[in-house]
């Protein structure tokens, strides 16, 4: 059975949005991360956090394999908050999450305090672990934005044409961070040679899945709400396959019936 450190209830008061007295420490305050417009909405975060008075939506979280991933009725809308503050605030010129500046992180931490009941771990033993997997889930989505950055650049002009691509940033991106992000990362050395490198480890991968937005952390949370047990096996098959469009690719199909 999958650990779950549950949530059993708050008492976070009714703070506006960004109100939360969970809040960045002076000696970062005087360096604001940058903001743009986020390509995502969270409305419905929104209307839920105000139908619950305006008070901190509860959150669960699956420790069973020590990775600390979001699960349960407000998952989703957590994750999602995540995607929209790391576009929103985090600068794409750095070569990894690692490297984005602390106060840039703790105000996303900050956020995600304002709209979910983070404060009720505090002072338990998954804390630390907590945090360790909001910042993976910010890796993620730091790297799956660079990727699509990446892409605008490569199909605007990219190493052939790199005034061109200059000319033209993606929407919600302004010109001067658009310039700095291709001159500070895109056509460096490093870069361009862990992208080769990044290439021919994908040409090697046997094959994806189809699991879309769900996590696996979730589906393992909701099998083991709903029967008990994760499904490991059937889990696998849902993973690879689809009603619509059958395996994912042949050596799936061969691996399944082994």
């Amino acid at each position: 059975m999958a650990d779950v450190a549950g949530y059993h209830g708050g008492d976070g008061g009714d703070e506006p949005p960004h109100g939360h007295s969970y809040r960045v420490p002076n000696s970062c305050e005087s360096s604001k991360p940058s903001k743009r417009r986020s390509s995502g909405k969270n409305l419905n975060l929104y209307d839920k956090f105000q139908k619950n008075g305006s008070r901190p939506l509860p959150i669960e979280f699956d420790f069973s394999s020590n990775l600390y991933r979001a699960v349960g009725e407000n998952y989703q809308l957590f994750i999602r908050l995540i995607s929209n503050e790391v576009d929103r605030h985090a600068p794409f010129h750095y070569r990894s999450w690692q490297e984005v500046p602390g106060d840039v992180k703790m105000s996303i931490l900050t956020t995600l305090h304002n709209y979910f009941d983070l404060a009720h771990y505090h002072n338990t033993e998954y804390w630390d672990g907590i945090k360790l997997g909001i910042q993976a889930d910010c890796a993620n989505r730091y790297k799956d934005r660079k990727t699509k950055l990446k892409k605008h650049f490569d199909k605007v002009g990219g190493y052939d044409n790199t005034e061109r691509a200059k000319q033209n940033p993606p929407r919600g991106m302004g010109p001067e961070e658009w310039v700095q992000l291709i001159d500070g990362l895109f056509t460096t050395s490093t870069y361009k040679n862990r992208s080769m490198k990044n290439t021919a480890n994908r040409s090697k991968q046997l094959y994806g899945s189809y699991h879309g937005t769900q996590s696996y952390a979730q589906r393992r949370y909701d099998e083991v709400k709903e029967g008990g047990t994760p499904q490991h096996v059937e889990g696998w098959r849902d993973m690879h396959y689809k009603g619509s469009s059958g395996w994912y690719n042949q050596l799936a199909e061969q691996h399944w019936q082994v």
